[in-house]
């Protein structure tokens, strides 16, 4: 069955190693992003479709990947990802610790920031080395943090369940377009979804079996494994409390109490021309893009300025857009 608007889909993947997404660097300790941005996982889908293509047998070019991109960015919209738990010992409760500015601070689901950290976070440290002598490098010692794969829920006050498996947990957004050169098939059922290039198509999910996000790859950081038994298409279930008003042309999300309290999954351009009262951080939002000339990292992509996943915001704020990339953005604002 074919549908013309975006059909949505809950989806988790299973966190095969810990991962590391660099934010900001507090003295000589690079801090780790506390859920994957939907750049982040854009990227990842990008990189793994176009490889798959080429495999099937599409002549190699970088702009398969540029135009693979493309498609992917205007019908296969993505969520930010945050991370996870299943309570087994208690009735398989699902905890999401999504980030959320309360009164008392900052949480992330039900936890307090210093019990998510302590449960969540870990880092390494390490330094250069200078020549033959093997010796450290003056000044360049740093400490980086990672979100473990598995943790002790011990130290969570909520939550005591021992050790467990860390799941990221996202929704997709997939609408049908058959009128380029690169097209994407919908379907009401996850497995059937293609996504094509010239002649040749590949199942979706067969790009997102086993990806790869954030940095230190090559020390066997960042790799995620599809659940695809649990994915599930969703209609009136809530994406991350807010609800899906919209699903044609446009992703709109509202909630009937105007969303006071209640964070928003992923980073929401400011509107400079409106004074709006929140309870959050803003921060610019800049990126290493890959360019045809200039090669990877070396063109800086600048999407302006944001309020961070979690903010809250007065009763005013009661409709947001998903974007690109997992952006928010305000669908209306009185």
């Amino acid at each position: 069955m074919r549908t013309m608007g975006y059909t949505c889909f809950e989806i988790r993947f299973k966190a095969k190693s810990p991962i590391f997404i660099g934010s900001r660097k507090i003295g000589f300790i690079q801090q780790a992003r506390r859920y994957i941005p939907g750049k982040t996982m854009w990227g990842a889908l990008t990189a793994n479709a176009a490889r798959k293509l080429i495999d099937e047998g599409i002549k190699y070019n970088p702009k398969v990947y540029e135009e693979v991109g493309k498609c992917i960015e205007r019908y296969v919209k993505n969520t930010y990802f945050f991370p996870e738990i299943t309570d087994q010992e208690n009735g398989n409760i699902q905890h999401t610790f999504n980030p959320i500015f309360t009164q008392e601070g900052l949480k992330y689901g039900k936890c307090s920031e210093r019990e998510f950290e302590s449960t969540f976070i870990s880092s390494f440290v390490s330094t250069a080395t200078v020549g033959n002598r093997n010796s450290a490098m003056d000044e360049s010692l740093h400490e980086t943090e990672y979100i473990l794969n598995k943790v002790n829920c011990k130290t969570l006050d909520k939550i005591n369940c021992g050790v467990m498996q860390v799941y990221w947990k996202g929704y997709l957004f997939v609408k049908e377009d058959i009128s380029e050169k690169c097209s994407v098939k919908n379907s009401e059922k996850f497995e059937e979804i293609e996504l094509g290039y010239e002649n040749t198509s590949i199942k979706l999910f067969e790009a997102l079996n086993e990806i790869h996000v954030g940095g230190d790859l090559r020390y066997g950081f960042g790799k995620l494994e599809l659940r695809i038994t649990e994915v599930k298409k969703i209609e009136r279930t809530p994406v991350f409390d807010w609800f899906l008003e919209s699903a044609e042309d446009r992703l709109i999300f509202n909630k009937d109490n105007g969303n006071k309290g209640v964070p928003i999954f992923g980073h929401l351009l400011l509107d400079s021309e409106k004074s709006i009262k929140y309870r959050g951080e803003l921060e610019p939002l800049v990126g290493r893009m890959y360019d045809l000339k200039k090669g990877f990292g070396r063109y800086l992509s600048s999407n302006g300025v944001a309020f961070v996943p979690g903010t809250c915001f007065e009763e005013k704020i009661n409709k947001i857009e998903l974007g690109s990339f997992g952006l928010l953005k305000f669908a209306n604002l009185e």
